[in-house]
């Protein structure tokens, strides 16, 4: 298809006026209107209704509105991505990551390629790791840094890079001591805010084994389905609730985050760098290189009256 078709549509769209997008396309009106009868033609669809004074947009045109810019962009990668690797330049990666993972850590690595390659352009796009392994194998990512808890790791290639454990988020004025690790089994008659099964059945499933572990069941449970919003209900003061260790590098009004003694020895979460198991061309292999060469663990140590996040290299 012809992608001018789809532009002047997207022109016509935003002017609900032939004559306005004539102008601003520098065509003349009958030669727009027959543009956009071809595109109706191609689609099968009727995309404007004309029958008006003022032209509208069909439900088909509305759905093909929401979605011709994506369009354009994705051929628009397409195409720089095609010319870098004609004229031998470096080009662009595109790397989705959910906000809890691109921490110190994965940093290094990603330092490590930019020296290596200074000229390539990093495309990080925040995701959740469901949108990431969709996005890969639509080829809309070239690579995912993801916990895959229940997510689809069907024709996927996968590495870990990173683990982290459970760690404790309290409400700010709960009378705890800020430089000691929380036994568990102090908090068993605690109102406790956990993972919904639902959304996150294995990190909803740790929070219960952690409690398990302690040697009792929380009675006052309330459920969420996003980490942020778990901490903004710890912040509330409305319980505690499990978070990773790498939450240690982030600062919020209201909570404070706490190791928890003698923890599970099994209880972590692993993160990982994802692609596609096609042969990966040289750039992309060289930014796995650059990922994986060095994994990380996260390790809670004891500073200045609190406690703060170190990386220790790891062998998994």
């Amino acid at each position: 298809m012809d992608t001018k078709l789809i532009e002047a549509f997207i022109v016509v769209a935003h002017n609900l006026s032939f004559t306005r997008a004539a102008e601003e396309l520098g065509t003349t009106q009958p030669l727009l209107s027959r543009a956009i009868r071809r595109l109706e033609d191609v689609i099968g669809e009727e995309l404007i209704d004309r029958r008006s004074r003022q032209i509208a947009l069909t439900p088909a045109g509305l759905a093909l509105q929401q979605e011709a810019q994506n369009i354009l962009n994705q051929i628009g990668v397409a195409f720089q991505r095609a010319r870098s690797a004609g004229h031998g330049s470096p080009g662009l990666l595109r790397i989705g990551y959910v906000g809890a993972v691109l921490s110190q850590v994965f940093h290094r690595g990603i330092r490590k390629f930019h020296k290596i390659h200074p000229e390539v352009t990093l495309d990080l796009i925040m995701m959740s790791g469901s949108a990431q392994t969709d996005a890969l194998r639509a080829g809309e990512l070239d690579f995912g840094i993801l916990r895959f808890d229940d997510h689809d790791r069907r024709n996927l290639t996968w590495k870990v890079i990173g683990r982290s454990r459970l760690i404790l988020a309290v409400p700010a004025d709960w009378a705890l001591p800020p430089d000691q690790p929380v036994d568990l089994a102090t908090l068993r008659d605690a109102p406790f805010i956990f993972a919904h099964p639902d959304a996150a059945p294995d990190v909803h499933a740790a929070h219960v084994a952690s409690c398990d572990a302690a040697g009792f069941q929380p009675r006052n449970i309330r459920y969420v389905r996003e980490s942020d919003e778990l901490r903004f209900l710890v912040a509330a003061g409305f319980g505690a609730g499990f978070v990773y260790e790498t939450t240690l590098l982030t600062q919020m009004d209201g909570v404070r985050f706490l190791p928890i003694a003698n923890p599970p020895e099994n209880l972590f979460v692993d993160f990982y760098l994802t692609w596609l198991p096609q042969h990966p061309p040289r750039l992309a292999q060289s930014f796995i290189s650059c990922m994986t060469d060095e994994t990380y663990v996260a390790w809670v140590m004891e500073r200045d009256g609190g406690f703060a996040l170190e990386w220790r290299h790891a062998i998994f």
